[in-house]
């Protein structure tokens, strides 16, 4: 079973009845294209190699099964996020019709900046583990982030950090980079610990500990 996401969306390219739009198993495919979700051809050496995982063919009849069993090929390569069909009948008086693939990739992450007055950014930056450059770019992980943000922030005395991201798109790389502005806000300090232990012995070895902790 294919996981993720799969859109299977059969767009018609001209005006069609519904009862012409069901005969279109009637009709032969003429070609098989692939683009991309910029609507751009792409390369033939890419394109040859996509269509060796579809279940049909120029020349074949065609059909709905088929033609969702091709989208699902195409799917489990993990290299798409979308997978359309747009099915162009301009040639129905002939017989045919041309088959175009529209294939929408993985965005992946370009570059994750950090803003955070006061915090070094290495150490920040190593606190998050769910965004990673080179990564695929998924919405669902920006929440998981800012959790090990603040997680991050509260080990350093930041318990109420305000953060804000803002995503940048290039859509013709498919590449994001995300930005993160964190208003660290005061932090808080431990004034004065109360330690209450019942063991005198153990009470005097405690607080020695305590007191040479805090020479450093």
């Amino acid at each position: 079973m294919v996981t993720g996401i799969l859109v299977f969306v059969l767009v018609c390219l001209c005006c069609l009845t519904l009862h012409s739009a069901t005969d279109l198993k009637k009709l032969k495919i003429a070609t098989i294209q692939f683009k991309n979700h910029l609507d751009k051809p792409i390369p033939k050496h890419t394109a040859d190699k996509y269509a060796i995982l579809l279940d049909v063919k120029p020349a074949d009849n065609f059909n709905y099964k088929q033609n969702r069993k091709s989208m699902e090929n195409l799917y489990r390569t993990g290299l798409f996020s979308n997978i359309e069909t747009e099915v162009d009948i301009t040639g129905k008086d002939s017989g045919q019709l041309d088959l175009v693939f529209k294939l929408t990739p993985r965005y992946k992450i370009s570059e994750i900046k950090l803003k955070a007055p006061g915090v070094k950014n290495k150490d920040l930056r190593k606190a998050i583990f769910s965004l990673r450059r080179d990564f695929d770019f998924n919405n669902n992980l920006i929440e998981t982030a800012k959790t090990e943000i603040t997680t991050f922030m509260r080990s350093r005395g930041y318990f109420n950090p305000e953060i804000n991201h803002h995503i940048t798109k290039d859509h013709e790389s498919a590449r994001v980079e995300i930005e993160f502005d964190i208003n660290p806000g005061k932090p808080v300090f431990i004034k004065k610990t109360n330690l209450t232990v019942p063991n005198q012995k153990l009470f005097d070895e405690l607080q020695l500990i305590f007191m040479d902790h805090a020479q450093y």
